[in-house]
């Protein structure tokens, strides 16, 4: 059937694709967001603490967002606080990427029914994802810790 598709197509492709012994599907899976990524000194972030569906666009995103707070947070403790600071990334990104996360899944249903109005659809990830928000949130965050301040989830 893959070969099929690919009929008429260069020569080539016809060539790796004669490599190809058996093929499959390959289904989008879904899960709650995590209740916690960090356990003493180790997180996780991106895909890994929260993988999400694809309607929003927003995994990499995120996993920029994760890594950018880590970063700028961590670079701001000595190794002796590093557990306290990784919870505190846990609490300043988890409520936000489970509203990202939960976003796409309902955006997935909502774009299944809006068609083929990008217009509607792309409005619709705008207001899901908030990114300005999401910014303003993390540079917030990041200044009240420089000044000795907690990181807490949430508008700051």
């Amino acid at each position: 059937m893959l070969r099929r598709e690919f009929e008429g197509w260069d020569p080539r492709i016809g060539e790796v694709l004669k490599q190809v012994d058996k093929t499959f599907r390959w289904a989008l899976y879904d899960r709650e967001p995590l209740p916690t990524w960090t356990k003493g000194r180790l997180t996780l972030l991106g895909d890994a603490a929260h993988p999400m569906l694809p309607h929003l666009g927003q995994g990499a995103n995120q996993s920029i967002e994760d890594g950018m707070a880590l970063a700028t947070i961590l670079a701001q403790v000595d190794r002796a606080r590093v557990p306290a600071t990784l919870l505190a990334y846990e609490r300043l990104r988890r409520e936000r990427v489970a509203e990202v996360q939960l976003g796409a899944r309902k955006h997935g249903l909502v774009s299944d029914s809006a068609g083929d109005d990008l217009g509607v659809r792309d409005a619709q990830a705008r207001r899901a994802c908030r990114i300005p928000q999401a910014a303003l949130q993390l540079r917030r965050g990041v200044a009240r810790a420089r000044r000795g301040g907690a990181l807490r989830s949430g508008c700051f």
